[in-house]
């Protein structure tokens, strides 16, 4: 029956603390407001991931065999520029836009993490696989910071 349905929705939500540090943190954690913020996070950093592209300094060109005759390499007969710089690179103020942009969304992501880890308890917290997850991707994104890796934009995109 109908008490049996109610007790397992009940224990689906984590209770609320009795500890007042510990029921701040699990109000927050519960909080649409809190929820809200997180969103709209995770949604600039969906605008700044997309800002994001590779480009090349330098394009070399490669050697185009014209029907006229001759080594042509694009419009150039003869000797041809060492490269031709490509329009696509990023601007540092760019780059240092989206490096300051990827600490602060990573320092939002942690402190969800800690805010409910400590709500919760590691017990509730870990038995959402979404939660679960989303701590993976933090420790991933403190280890490549840790260790200087660029280029994990894709695993980045896992955060969304």
């Amino acid at each position: 029956g109908g008490e049996g349905e109610e007790e397992e929705e009940e224990e689906a939500k984590p209770p609320r603390p009795k500890n007042l540090v510990l029921a701040l943190f699990w109000d927050l954690s519960e909080s649409n407001k809190f929820g809200g913020f997180i969103i709209l996070c995770i949604l600039a950093n969906s605008v700044t991931l997309a800002m994001e592209y590779a480009g090349a300094d330098c394009l070399e060109l490669q050697d185009v065999n014209h029907p006229a005759g001759g080594e042509y390499f694009g419009y150039y007969q003869g000797s041809p520029p060492a490269c031709i710089v490509q329009a696509n690179v990023m601007t540092e103020s760019t780059q240092t836009f989206l490096s300051y942009s990827n600490l602060f969304f990573v320092f939002i992501f942690a402190l969800e993490c800690v805010v409910k880890l400590i709500g919760l308890g590691p017990g509730w917290y870990f038995k959402d696989g979404f939660n679960t997850f989303d701590f993976v991707i933090v420790v991933v994104s403190f280890v490549e910071m840790a260790i200087g890796l660029k280029g994990m934009t894709a695993l980045r995109c896992f955060r969304l």
